[in-house]
């Protein structure tokens, strides 16, 4: 199961917060962006309650997050190549 996490975070924490996303399990990606929220996180777990456990005792625990949503992904297409 795929899910996007669009995280709000302290400013200033953003390299800090992004180092400790990396090191956790079922994380594929993480990108510090610019706009409505801080840092974009790609995560790829086996179940729902393996996510509810990252997102809700690992990844809102980390300092300096401030809220989170999740998006739950239901299609994924891969972009064609050139």
């Amino acid at each position: 199961m795929e899910a996007v996490l669009l995280i709000n975070c302290i400013p200033g924490k953003e390299d800090e917060i992004s180092q400790k996303l990396r090191i956790l399990p079922w994380v594929k990606v993480v990108y510090l962006v610019y706009g409505t929220y801080d840092i974009v996180v790609v995560i790829d777990v086996p179940t729902r309650d393996d996510l509810r456990t990252l997102v809700t005792k690992h990844i809102r625990g980390i300092n300096g997050i401030l809220s989170t949503t999740t998006l739950l992904v239901y299609e994924r297409y891969e972009g064609l190549s050139v």
